[in-house]
């Protein structure tokens, strides 16, 4: 891309970013508008990336408070009432 001209590329998705948790310390996206998670080699579902933590990371308590304290927040933000 270091040659793209994004001037004008719009979108009207919701994105959160996360770096520097789980055993890689990688950086983890989703797209709220479409529910979509990408972290490493997943791409999924929010549920199934939840799905996914707890099989990868049941046996270290840290990894999963990292990853677990992402996916929170992300439902926290989901299950808001609109304000008016």
């Amino acid at each position: 891309l270091s040659g793209a001209n994004l001037s004008e590329a719009t979108t009207d998705n919701r994105y959160i970013q996360v770096s520097c948790i789980g055993s890689s310390k990688r950086m983890t996206t989703i797209d709220l508008t479409n529910n979509i998670v990408w972290c490493g080699c997943f791409t999924g579902t929010l549920a199934e990336f939840e799905s996914r933590v707890h099989e990868t990371h049941s046996n270290n308590a840290q990894y999963l408070a990292e990853y677990l304290g992402f996916i929170n927040y992300v439902k926290s933000l989901i299950n808001r009432p609109e304000r008016i």
